[in-house]
């Protein structure tokens, strides 16, 4: 799947949960405007990146982070290394799962989820494993 439809794809799951988003600003309410931005009552708007993530922090500073810094987390990522601690995720969320009787999606949100491949690893090792509609999101 290429950028532009997995942007695609994102900007309608928050279309479609966008109940669960508000203003970083003024903590009204925000829904997804055609696919692009979301935005508040007071017309407060975050836009959505090439990426397919938004940005909430209003007068945000450049940041520190580079291209580099987030291919070496990826890298190590995927290394195996935080296998152990994902496969302990793995099953205390699974069985968090079964105790629920909510016909609502699963929600998982991950502060602090970086570039979110944990976040990633852990919604496909549980999607695989249920056949229950997961919503995760993450925010860092």
């Amino acid at each position: 799947m290429s950028k532009k439809e997995h942007a695609i794809q994102r900007a309608g799951l928050m279309a479609r949960y966008d109940d669960i988003f508000r203003c970083p600003v003024c903590s009204l309410p925000m829904k997804m405007k055609n696919g692009q931005s979301l935005s508040c009552i007071a017309e407060h708007s975050f836009d959505l990146s090439r990426d397919g993530y938004i940005h909430l922090l209003p007068n945000a500073k450049a940041s520190k982070y580079d291209k580099e810094l987030f291919e070496a987390r990826r890298l190590m990522n995927g290394s195996g290394y935080f296998d152990p601690l994902m496969d302990a995720l793995t099953t205390g969320v699974q069985e968090c799962m079964l105790d629920t009787s909510s016909s609502q999606p699963f929600s998982i949100l991950d502060a602090g989820c970086g570039e979110g491949s944990h976040l990633a690893s852990l919604l496909h090792k549980l999607q695989r494993s249920s056949q229950r509609d997961i919503l995760a999101a993450g925010a860092d």
